[in-house]
């Protein structure tokens, strides 16, 4: 469905990403992920067909999305700075959205501007940040695009708008068989909300996988001694992280588990304990890498 294929872009000599590639299938949400500055926001406008890329390109479907319309009606881009026009209703947006996207549903917009509590003919300039994203989350799904691109997408939204949100946008991927790549900062958000990720981290993709299989990848274990080992030893396991706190130590594995698992049960720790890991784990020990 959607191909980014060796993609590079840059604003005069600063490369933003480079020889970045992905697939994303049908049906699947993509959580995008990054610290501030990584990429994320130029990324997503590249493959909207906002940017045009310095090198590699984007195929939706088999077009290139840069410079083509028609791909473009089949793709929705939500971005950060959201549009603050003193005269403007989510009404007339509405009407703006209906031109550009041959298959927007007047019978969903109004569903989802009653659910979302919008008034559509007020300015939108006396909207809060939170309910301006209620209402481009409206057009969005109203608009019928095989591809929505969310930067940012939780910004501003109390917990059960950011619920609501997900309910909508989940029916409507699976109803669709749409696809939706969101960044946010909330990396507890994605975890239970996409079924893959891709990380931008110092120019390039770190990582790209399945949600599931990322939390796998590490292992978090604590172990308490009476008698600590030489630091060498841990530092010899090569850990993706450990901390040494008194006689207690945490120590973060990304592979061979089993063999040094052995390797620490050898060295008479009184106590061993794996501990739980999640996504925003994942994300720190794969970015961070190695620290001692």
């Amino acid at each position: 469905m959607l191909e980014v294929i060796n993609l590079q872009k840059k604003f005069d000599k600063f490369i933003v990403f480079d020889n970045v590639s992905f697939n994303l299938n049908k049906g699947s949400i993509l959580g995008l992920i990054g610290i501030n500055g990584a990429g994320k926001s130029t990324l997503l406008r590249t493959i909207a067909g906002v940017y045009e890329p310095n090198d590699g390109k984007v195929l939706f479907e088999g077009k290139i999305t840069y410079d083509n319309l028609k791909a473009k009606q089949d793709i929705f881009f939500l971005p950060d700075d959201l549009i603050n026009r003193m005269w403007i209703t989510p009404n007339d947006l509405k009407n703006v959205y209906e031109i550009n996207y041959p298959h927007f549903s007047t019978d969903k917009w109004n569903e989802l501007i009653k659910k979302f509590d919008i008034k559509e003919k007020s300015r939108i300039y006396n909207f809060s940040k939170g309910m301006k994203r209620r209402v481009f989350v409206a057009l969005a799904i109203s608009s019928n695009a095989k591809l929505i691109l969310f930067d940012e997408a939780f910004d501003g939204l109390d917990p059960l708008a950011r619920l609501e949100m997900k309910e909508e946008l989940i029916k409507y991927v699976e109803e669709k068989e749409a696809s939706v790549i969101i960044s946010s900062h909330s990396l507890r958000e994605l975890e239970d909300f996409c079924d893959s990720y891709a990380i931008l981290d110092n120019h390039k993709l770190k990582s790209f996988g399945e949600m599931d299989d990322a939390i796998d990848k590490f292992f978090k274990i604590q172990v308490a001694y009476e008698k600590l080992p030489p630091e060498d030893f841990f530092k010899n396991l090569n850990p993706r992280y450990y901390n040494i706190e008194g006689r207690v130590v945490t120590i973060v594995i990304a592979d061979d588990y089993d063999e040094k698992l052995k390797v620490i049960k050898d060295s008479r720790p009184i106590l061993i304990d794996e501990l739980p890991m999640n996504f925003e784990d994942f994300f720190i020990y794969s970015v961070k890498g190695e620290e001692k």
